[in-house]
């Protein structure tokens, strides 16, 4: 009828009930309401003569506490083999679920960090060149869908202008060799160029044979296009600067050499004159230069 006729030290400490507290009473009282069916299937199972090992199941404690248990369960057979009773053990699981449940984190962690990385990564087979793992935000930077990365063999990424140099890294990585921060430009879906760096390391297998990568590409068409233009403004710069040195020049020179007739003496008055105006006339004129230089 259900009675329980066994019940030792382990059921004790698991439930929290002593052997004189349960003995004699239904073990469904042990079973919350969303259990009920299930208990019912597992007691079917062995008045057939199954048998039902590790089954998930929750029960509830003494406290109240609920408890995630694997429940084993098995028919008693008298000498004759006719069923009498059903034996089952109850283990306790709830480190085991607590284990599970912070893995599952866990994982959903690192897949979180791995899809929603602001780099493209890949896993190129060093056998084959085909990329065989991508994250989303490869797919989200060159627009192909996961499907079609899958079978892109990775030389077919890059430009044209980058191949040599692309071989060039899959030949180390398949020496073992990791590649650091290769300026490659690849192709995305729709043809346009991605200027990228590329770094890469080796897996190996249990024999020592390198397998496949672990590749990371990062969109650098940001900074390559802040290069360009601070190159651009040095190079300005410098046409500037000889502009300005050209126009310094000359008055320098005529300021020079008029401050050479002031400074002589067998200069007439008239010469001394006609000098100081020409120091004052280019000294104007530098002083403009100087005015009109751009400030930082």
């Amino acid at each position: 009828h259900g009675a329980i006729t066994s019940w030792n030290s382990a059921a004790e400490s698991l439930y929290g009930y002593s052997a004189d507290e349960m003995i004699g009473r239904r073990f469904t009282e042990l079973v919350p309401d969303s259990e009920r069916a299930s208990v019912e299937a597992t007691i079917a199972e062995a008045a057939r003569g199954g048998s039902v090992i590790n089954l998930p199941a929750v029960r509830r404690a003494k406290s109240g506490e609920l408890l995630d248990i694997a429940k084993t369960v098995s028919p008693i057979r008298d000498a004759a083999g006719e069923i009498v009773g059903i034996a089952t053990i109850d283990r306790d699981v709830r480190e085991q679920r607590e284990l599970e449940r912070r893995l599952r984190d866990s994982e959903r962690k690192y897949e979180d960090l791995y899809n929603n990385a602001p780099d493209m990564y890949m896993s190129v087979d060093t056998r084959s060149g085909r990329i065989v793992e991508h994250n989303e935000t490869f797919r989200k930077v060159t627009g192909f869908g996961a499907d079609e990365v899958l079978g892109i063999h990775a030389l077919d990424l890059f430009a044209f202008e980058a191949q040599d140099e692309a071989r060039q890294f899959l030949q180390k990585i398949r020496s073992g060799v990791p590649v650091n921060d290769v300026r490659l430009r690849i192709l995305r879906k729709d043809g346009t160029p991605l200027d990228v760096t590329l770094s890469s390391t080796a897996v190996f297998d249990i024999d020592g044979s390198v397998i496949r990568t672990r590749s990371i590409m990062r969109d650098v068409t940001e900074r390559r296009l802040a290069e360009e233009k601070m190159a651009e403004a040095a190079a300005m710069r410098e046409q500037f600067l000889a502009m300005v040195s050209h126009e310094l020049r000359s008055p320098l020179h005529a300021v020079n050499a008029a401050l050479q007739i002031i400074d002589s003496a067998t200069a007439d008055e008239s010469q001394r004159r006609r000098a100081d105006a020409v120091v004052s006339r280019h000294t104007r004129h530098m002083a403009r230069l100087v005015t009109d230089l751009p400030h930082s």
